[in-house]
């Protein structure tokens, strides 16, 4: 079986966090978010409503109907090699992950790219439907993304493919004031 692995770059601030989390649960009610800094201190993994309730940098999208909450526990959850904590997985049956926005250091001011991702086998037909689903939601409520020429700071016209902006963040780093959407410490860009 070959795995498939689809992924997206997004920019989103908490804002965006929260409309993308009522997007999805409108689709997929059975959805729960489940926020691994909990994990250093529970032996449970703890599902949040929500993404930007979590407190991680990085929060899986579990799907119950692939895979309950209770079952990732049992099959997935277990205490951490290092005796500190506890590790899960943060990809396969019934997961999608994703990497949260922050401000780089590189770039005060600005929003560095997170992304939404998924690993599955090829024939996970569950999982696969459920990565489909979180990934046409990102597009959809998003809008396309474009690098900044270096050298004179125009906005190029193609759009740079896989990078997605929500509303909140397109609006709030716009270029105005230093505030760009930063996939890297040398590239800028922009929503169109």
């Amino acid at each position: 079986m070959a795995a498939r692995k689809p992924q997206l770059q997004i920019f989103m601030t908490t804002r965006d966090e929260a409309a993308l989390s009522e997007r999805i649960r409108m689709l997929r009610p059975q959805v729960v978010f489940i926020d691994p800094s909990t994990w250093s201190s529970s032996a449970i993994p703890v599902a949040r409503g929500s993404i930007d309730a979590c407190a991680a940098p990085f929060v899986l999208m579990l799907d119950e109907s692939v895979l309950t909450l209770a079952e990732y526990g049992r099959r997935f959850f277990r205490p951490h090699p290092s005796g500190v904590g506890y590790s899960g997985a943060t990809g396969g049956l019934g997961i999608v992950m994703m990497g949260r926005c922050r401000e780089p250091a590189y770039a005060p001011g600005s929003l560095g790219s997170g992304r939404v991702a998924a690993g599955f086998e090829s024939d996970d037909d569950g999982t696969e439907a459920f990565a489909k689903a979180v990934m046409n939601v990102v597009k959809k409520g998003g809008r396309k993304v474009h690098f900044l020429d270096p050298a004179t700071g125009a906005v190029l016209d193609k759009p740079m493919p896989g990078y997605w902006a929500w509303p909140d963040a397109a609006q709030v780093y716009d270029g105005r004031d230093g505030r760009y959407l930063r996939p890297d410490a040398i590239n800028r860009m922009v929503a169109g």
